[in-house]
């Protein structure tokens, strides 16, 4: 392997080294397979050595399993479930294993703990995916488990023996924010006396700006609504025939060209066929029909968009990730 380019850290106590910088099993959605191929071999050209895949993004476990098999000797393998129950996590893990072409992870995560009562107590209950998981590693099919949270609530609940990923440094971590928390109060409680001496100072000065022009605030406020009640007006007037108008004001073509990209970003619908076409990627990505962007201003666009329509994020969207990657794949090979 060449001069690794990437940073690893040692895994919490063990032995195990893993790259400050994973990947994420999901940009291989929907590609081609030489391209999740040629995406792996980059990464492990580059010194990435974590790989994190899950069974909820499509079809990017069938994808990873090929490209990644000439190096699993030397990647750190992980992968998650979101079932609760012991027969649920045993038939994923069980796919999850045969897609990717392995016969064990290196760390099996259970994914998305939410709720102490519907997540947390469900999976270490008597027949939760608990008892599939330590079974699996007992033997030898996972290495280390793990666990994702997305509340404070379920993380501390979640902190059970069986949990090698966080277990061993979480203490450390809660003693660190606690201390963190002294000294923010601390802080905060400075900066807000020093806000609230300087809001009475400009409190003062207002009032002798206003007996000095003889204008009193009130006044000032109805003029203000004055002016915010006739751009209201001015707004509502306006309409596409007066476009042209508009546009021939210094400033107002970029304008313009911003709020639409902005438009252009939240109206994404994905195509019910499909993304096949170079015409169908640029519209996914939101490029004006005609234009010829650089790779540069592409993978932009697509990290912009990518975190917005991750299926892990607050408003991801499987179908919209998947397209956004293979909108890129056709652009990669049209270039």
């Amino acid at each position: 392997m060449p001069d690794q380019l990437i940073e690893r850290h040692q895994f919490g106590t063990t032995s195990d080294t893993i790259s400050v910088l994973g990947f994420g099993g999901v940009i291989v959605t929907n590609v081609f397979p030489e391209t999740a191929s040629r995406y792996v071999s980059e990464a492990v050209e580059a010194g990435v050595n974590y790989f994190d895949v899950g069974p909820f993004y499509g079809n990017a476990q069938e994808l990873l399993g090929p490209a990644l098999a000439p190096y699993r000797e030397d990647c750190f393998l992980a992968c998650k479930t979101r079932e609760r129950t012991a027969e649920g996590a045993q038939a994923e893990m069980e796919e999850s294993l045969r897609l990717l072409k392995t016969d064990h992870f290196d760390l099996y995560q259970l994914h998305s703990l939410q709720s102490v009562e519907d997540d947390v107590n469900a999976v270490f209950a008597p027949g939760g995916a608990m008892e599939t998981i330590v079974r699996a590693r007992d033997e030898g099919k996972i290495r280390y488990i793990g666990f994702s949270a997305h509340t404070e609530e379920a993380a501390l609940a979640a902190w059970r023996g069986q949990i090698d990923a966080l277990h061993e440094r979480l203490t450390s971590v809660i003693e660190e924010v606690s201390g963190m928390e002294d000294r923010t109060r601390d802080a905060s409680s400075r900066k807000l006396a020093a806000l609230v001496a300087e809001a009475e100072d400009a409190d003062r000065g207002l009032a002798q700006r206003e007996e000095a022009f003889g204008t009193s605030l009130a006044e000032r406020r109805e003029e203000l609504a004055g002016l915010e009640d006739a751009g209201n007006a001015a707004r509502e007037a306006w309409t596409p025939d007066k476009k042209d108008r508009r546009e021939s004001k210094t400033g107002d073509d970029e304008e313009l060209t911003r709020l639409r990209a902005i438009v252009s970003v939240l109206a994404f619908e994905p195509l019910p066929g499909g993304v096949k076409t170079e015409a169908e990627a640029h519209h996914v990505l939101g490029i004006a029909p005609g234009r010829g962007p650089g790779i540069g201003e592409l993978r932009a666009r697509f990290r912009m968009l990518a975190a917005i329509h991750h299926p892990d994020s607050g408003y991801g969207s499987h179908e919209r990730m998947s397209q956004l990657n293979a909108a890129m794949d056709i652009l990669g090979r049209c270039s």
